[in-house]
């Protein structure tokens, strides 16, 4: 398995939105695959929000790759050049990121080439996103992680089963469709988008976190624990300890993994690491 490089790794920085401190930060490993085929961002737009997103590349190795970028590049020119709300705004984006892909897929050497897609907004004290595929969106709130978007694959299916008693938690792990999916980035109409329409509000201590599926390596509550034991640290290094903890998982074949996280520190933390609770930004 590869080792823990960040792919496009800079300082983690401290953006002021609305008067609250959201330190982001973001990385990538590339796993147990000869190719990355995941990108990301994270960025503030404007000065009055912070746009985040995840996209994973599928459709071989060139294609995956340069449709993950894609998706990500054109996403971001479209968030930042639209108006209007944020929900309004990140569909026009997914709308821009979706089509951008159907114009590169014209070339018979990326036929097939598609992603899945995660981005969340933070703005006016909520948080929106908008989602297709089965890259998922949590919020971790005094300890608790909570899965926010929806998962567009058999494996939300499969773990219904299991919760209903249809099938045991075995059957699901070995179901040879488990990773299939309902809706992608492919440049056609898009199966299923998630969509909220007012978002939630967000509060002091809150983590919010994107990922690529590699990050489900991890369980739920292991990835619960990491966080709830990086958030009170303020060397805090989530994005790395999120991607050590993968690697040292160890499994064959270990997909891609990328993690972007925003954290709402507590006043106590950010007085104590800027003496006062300046903020800066990379």
């Amino acid at each position: 398995m590869g080792g823990t490089d960040l792919a496009g790794e800079s300082p983690c920085g401290v953006w002021s939105v609305a008067g609250m401190p959201w330190r982001v930060d973001g990385g990538a490993i590339i796993g147990d695959r000869a190719n990355q085929e995941d990108s990301w961002l994270a960025a503030p737009i404007d000065g009055a929000s912070i746009l985040m997103a995840v996209a994973d590349g599928m459709g071989g190795h060139a294609a995956g790759e340069q449709a993950s970028r894609i998706a990500i590049d054109a996403f971001a020119a479209a968030f930042a050049a639209s108006r209007g709300g944020a929900p309004q705004r990140l569909e026009a984006a997914l709308y821009e990121a979706n089509q951008a892909i159907g114009h590169a897929a014209a070339d018979p050497a990326l036929d097939g080439m598609g992603c899945t897609f995660v981005a969340a907004c933070l703005e006016a004290g909520r948080l929106t996103w908008v989602s297709v595929g089965d890259s998922p969106l949590w919020l971790w709130r005094r300890g608790r992680l909570r899965r926010l978007n929806e998962d567009h694959s058999m494996r939300a299916i499969l773990a219904e089963d299991v919760l209903k008693g249809r099938i045991s938690p075995r059957q699901a792990a070995a179901d040879p469709q488990r990773n299939t999916l309902f809706s992608v980035l492919m440049g056609d109409a898009i199966g299923r988008i998630d969509l909220p329409v007012e978002g939630i509000a967000v509060q002091e201590g809150d983590v919010v976190l994107l990922a690529s599926d590699g990050l489900l390596t991890l369980g739920e509550k292991d990835i619960a624990g990491m966080i709830g034991r990086q958030a009170a640290d303020t060397e805090s290094q989530l994005v790395r300890a999120l991607l050590d903890g993968v690697a040292a998982a160890a499994q064959p074949r270990q997909d891609n993994c990328t993690v972007v996280a925003a954290h709402w520190p507590r006043r106590g933390w950010l007085a104590r690491l800027f003496g006062g609770g300046r903020t800066g930004q990379r």
